[in-house]
């Protein structure tokens, strides 16, 4: 089974107030953890990849057809119908974004930027394996499972599996199901750098964590030993914000997601192997449950003996993520539910 791969550069905008009277004054700054505004680029390989400072701050902006969350209001997959520039009392410019489904504008401080729910040319690589919905015209409906073959800019061919009255098929981009994944930040991790010194002051972990399937086929490496998604590298933080999202072509074999945290030492010239942080799985259930919204919440990391794994403080060290299962189902819009999950639009 093949997977998409996106990773991200995190890139943040420093806080501003639009000034009173303008279309984003009655919304009142956030407080969220999330109050960065991240985008996406491609990661390179563990061994080449560089460290990036938590501490970086590159002003990005947000144009028509991004995704974003919104912090205030916990809503999640927004799509950017609209931007409108502003400024503040300090003459500082800013933006306001308006969404779809919505009809005010938000103040681009309480907004974080992602790549979104939805696959990519990119995404879809040649010899994946993927599920997807049986073309209308078919005749037959339900959902199909097979193995890329090609695609176009909106369609993908498929070589279908032993069982189908078609040996191929041209499926829509958006008729394939897809895990998306969200990793949001982490707290209380381990300091494995205390020792290292080397005449650094309060040297710290440069955590990054790895996010691969586990398939219900033991025998099947294929996901854990070379679909990975790798999430930057940030240094000297016990308490990191990656605000990174990842999508996985989906297969029905698929048991479980696993995160998997460690502490980068290529900065040192090390050949040994990354300090182990800890490791969380997430069962298939936990983002399929009767509500069909995925999984959104803190999992506690574990050791090898799945003890919890503590800081020097004694408090467990945690990851806040999100996974959710995209079928094309989801695809239309439904802003009436309760909480504010948006789906994609896609």
């Amino acid at each position: 089974m093949g997977c998409c791969s996106a990773s991200v550069q995190t890139q943040t905008v420093s806080e501003m107030t639009p000034p009173a009277g303008s279309k984003g004054a009655e919304v009142a700054p956030s407080a969220s953890l999330l109050t960065s505004l991240t985008t996406t680029q491609s990661m390179p390989s563990q061994k080449s990849r560089s460290t990036v400072s938590s501490q970086q701050t590159i002003p990005v902006r947000i144009e028509k057809g991004d995704f974003v969350y919104w912090s205030q209001e916990d809503a999640l997959d927004l799509e950017v119908t609209e931007v409108e520039e502003g400024k503040d009392a300090k003459d500082k410019s800013y933006q306001l974004v308006k969404v779809m489904g919505r009809e005010e504008f938000i103040p681009q401080n309480q907004l974080v930027k992602y790549t979104g729910p939805r696959l990519r040319s990119k995404d879809i690589k040649s010899g994946a394996q993927v599920q997807f919905k049986m073309p209308h015209h078919d005749g037959i409906g339900g959902t199909g499972t097979g193995v890329v073959d090609g695609q176009t800019n909106s369609e993908v061919h498929v070589k279908t599996q032993e069982g189908s009255h078609k040996s191929q098929l041209w499926i829509g981009r958006e008729d394939i199901h897809f895990l998306y994944v969200m990793v949001f930040s982490a707290h209380s991790l381990k300091n494995t750098d205390k020792k290292l010194g080397m005449g650094v002051v309060n040297n710290r972990s440069d955590p990054y964590i790895k996010i691969h399937l586990q398939t219900d086929d033991s025998a099947d490496s294929t996901l854990q030993d070379k679909e990975v998604h790798t999430t930057e590298v940030l240094s000297d933080v016990l308490d990191p914000v990656w605000n990174q999202d990842f999508r996985f072509l989906y297969f029905g074999n698929v048991k479980s997601i696993r995160f998997e945290v460690r502490d980068s030492d290529v900065k040192l010239g090390s050949l040994k192997e990354d300090d182990f942080l800890g490791h969380a799985e997430l069962s298939k259930e936990k983002w399929e449950g009767e509500q069909k919204e995925g999984f959104w919440d803190e999992l506690t990391l574990t050791d090898v003996k799945d003890e919890p794994m503590k800081d020097d403080q004694g408090k467990e060290s945690k990851i806040k993520v999100r996974v959710k299962l995209f079928a094309p189902k989801d695809h239309t819009m439904d802003i009436s539910k309760k909480p504010a999950l948006f789906c994609c639009g896609c």
